[in-house]
Order: structure tokens, then C-alpha cells, then sequence
């Protein structure tokens, strides 16, 4: 199943044209094209539903004592540091 060849294609064309006619032929494509798009959109709901029912929820751990709810040390602020003159001359 699933093996259609060109010949086979043909032949259901040339018998899809005969039944139902040249006028009425867009109009049964259309409607088959969309609900081939519904099917597919509800295929797609299915899966992310299912997905989201076999995912685990995570849940938010406390935080430890002294990890978050430490506050930061007091700023010591520290005399400026003299640099010595590097400039050189050239020779």
C-alpha cells in the first residue's frame, strides 16, 4: 500500500474526472485539502498534548540557608594606591 505508480495515478484521475465531472472537481479538492489541513492541525494539538502530559513538571526548590539570602559584605574602601611615572624617554 502506498506504491502508486504514474499509470495508477492516471487511471484514478481520468475516473475521479468521469464520476464527478469537470465543474464539480475543484470544488471536492478544495474541501479535501481542507480537511487534510484540520487533520493535520488536530494531529499536531494531539501530539503537543500528549508531550505535555509525559513531561514532568518541575518544581522550584527553596533556596538553602546562606545561599541566596546572604547579603553581600560591607564595601571597604581602600585608599588609592600611588603609581609610580613609567614615562619613558627616548634615546
Amino acid at each position: 500500500m502506498g506504491n502508486v505508480g504514474l499509470g495508477e495515478l492516471l487511471v484514478i484521475v481520468l475516473v475521479v474526472l468521469l464520476v464527478f465531472g469537470p465543474t464539480k472537481l475543484p470544488e471536492i479538492m478544495r474541501n479535501l485539502g481542507k480537511a487534510y489541513r484540520t487533520f493535520q492541525q488536530e494531529t499536531h494539538k494531539a501530539t503537543q498534548t500528549l508531550r505535555d502530559a509525559m513531561e514532568e513538571k518541575a518544581t522550584p526548590t527553596p533556596p538553602g540557608p546562606g545561599i541566596v539570602d546572604t547579603p553581600d559584605p560591607p564595601k571597604v574602601d581602600a585608599p588609592p594606591v600611588e603609581q609610580p611615572d613609567r614615562t619613558h624617554e627616548d634615546t
